[in-house]
């Protein structure tokens, strides 16, 4: 697995940023919304970018769960079976989600090993 779709609210930009450098660090490609270009349509572009990769990062924090555009892209991840790792603050409260997550792998903010380690366990688990 070398291709990860990036979906965070937008008030955590810098927060996404981030984890984005610490992932390409690690040698993944990103795609984050920032790449849309001038006159492309959002969520096409989007949906585009979750199909093609083969996993979603969401990054977690309280003003997750207040972007619908974070909740379009896990629902298009959740209907394509795509592998989801949360990397945030705290533990999810799973009673803010529109479905069940608790089976996603969960990495704190700033553990690059950890987030690394979750998505090869994933990409091992589904091969």
């Amino acid at each position: 697995m070398t291709y990860a779709h990036l979906s965070y609210a937008r008030a955590d930009a810098d927060t996404a940023r981030s984890v984005a450098a610490a992932l390409r660090h690690e040698g993944w490609r990103v795609s984050m919304d920032d790449a849309i270009g001038p006159g492309e349509r959002i969520g096409d572009a989007l949906r585009r970018s979750i199909r093609a990769a083969d996993a979603l990062v969401l990054v977690w924090t309280g003003r997750t769960r207040d972007s619908d555009w974070v909740m379009q892209e896990l629902g298009a991840a959740w209907a394509l079976q795509k592998r989801v790792v949360v990397v945030g603050e705290a533990p999810i409260d799973l009673d803010r989600l529109p479905f069940d997550v608790s089976a996603w792998p969960f990495v704190r903010l700033g553990d690059t090993a950890a987030l690394g380690a979750a998505l090869a366990r994933r990409s091992d688990q589904a091969a």
